[in-house]
């Protein structure tokens, strides 16, 4: 899964992105550093459409969650996140080293 967040209070990005899930998708180093600082958004009144469920980076959804997974490129922004929110990041936090 690859996590898409909004917050108020500023997050860890390293909290957020999971190695495994950039592995596992092929993201690159350069469209891992685009995504962690995006073009400034400018909101459209939900207007804009969801993105092509064909673009990169790539979808693979498992056979038991294919279905599911095919119905969050038909949702709202507000539905998906009140079907998905998850509070709690994917990575553990790092320990400062002693020293």
């Amino acid at each position: 899964m690859i996590e898409f967040s909004t917050s108020a209070a500023p997050i860890d990005a390293d909290e957020w992105i999971d190695p495994e899930v950039v592995a596992f998708c092929g993201i690159d180093a350069s469209d891992l550093a685009r995504y962690r600082r995006p073009a400034s958004f400018v909101s459209q009144g939900g207007t804009v459409p969801q993105p092509d469920p064909h673009a990169k980076p790539n979808f693979v959804f498992p056979d038991d969650w294919r279905e599911r997974g095919e119905a969050l490129f038909h949702m709202t922004d507000d539905e998906i996140a009140a079907a998905l929110s998850v509070p709690t990041p994917p990575v553990p936090k790092k320990r400062a080293a002693n020293g």
